[in-house]
């Protein structure tokens, strides 16, 4: 379980992510060179520090629900990265306009290599951000989604009263929806690799316009009468604030 209570300063960095997971990054994302990226979740702002220094990419954006803290933007201007690490808190990632208003702003016509998606990890939230923000990717660009598997990972807290998720619809959903658009639109989705139970990476196609939002169910074929069966829970979104009361239980 990952410790929400981590905080970054000038002698520590707060990055909630093993070796085996950042080896995951250099082995299957920065083959090729990632110049522009852009994150949903900075939390302390770990994997911006990081992949600024891995890749050293022309610009990191990234947006979270918490403001980033003075000891992070301090580090930040400390290693004179300024220019090319932009945190942008207070964003609700199921605020697409907001979202595409950053991108636009921060990339301008320039389209992105790479997306990360370690935010709210909530079905309707990572959804509504992956529809308005996949078409800013380069075709060829990966959108990677962390921690889709929660609904189905083991033990405690997961498979109890206690998952600090409740009976929230299952991220598996959103998995099962690119797989079926992968069948059914490869020109616009063009892989889907399901890496393991916390990633998977969704390769962008050509045949989607350059910022075009993204409508899963409108490119997705159901032949004849059948009917794709997800997992089926409440579609509400979360309420306003229930991240923070998520990383409170985490914590």
């Amino acid at each position: 379980m990952k410790d929400y209570s981590l905080k970054t300063n000038q002698n520590e960095i707060a990055l909630l992510k093993n070796r085996e997971f950042l080896e995951l990054y250099r082995d299957r994302v920065f083959t090729d060179p990632v110049r522009k990226i852009f994150e949903l979740g900075f939390f302390q702002g770990g994997m911006p520090l990081f992949l600024a220094d891995m890749v050293a990419p022309e610009k990191i954006v990234a947006i979270d629900w918490y403001a980033p803290s003075q000891e992070l933007l301090d580090l930040i201007k400390a290693n004179e990265l300024e220019s090319s690490v932009k945190l942008f808190g207070n964003i609700d990632q199921g605020d697409t306009k907001k979202i595409r208003s950053i991108l636009d702003e921060s990339f301008g016509d320039e389209p992105v290599d790479l997306m990360i998606d370690d935010c709210s990890h909530f079905y309707a939230q990572t959804k509504a951000s992956f529809q308005a923000a996949f078409g800013y990717l380069k075709p060829g660009g990966k959108y990677i989604i962390e921690d889709w598997g929660w609904t189905h990972w083991p033990g405690h807290p997961w498979q109890s009263p206690e998952s600090p998720f409740g009976e929230s619809s299952s991220m598996s959903n959103l998995i099962f929806e690119l797989i079926m658009a992968l069948a059914s639109a490869s020109g616009v989705v063009a892989g889907v690799d399901v890496v393991n139970p916390a990633c998977v990476i969704v390769t962008r196609g050509a045949g989607l316009a350059h910022k075009e939002p993204l409508d899963l169910a409108r490119i997705t074929n159901v032949a004849g009468n059948r009917r794709a069966r997800l997992i089926e829970a409440a579609e509400a979104p979360p309420p306003p604030g229930l991240l923070s009361r998520l990383r409170a239980k985490l914590g």
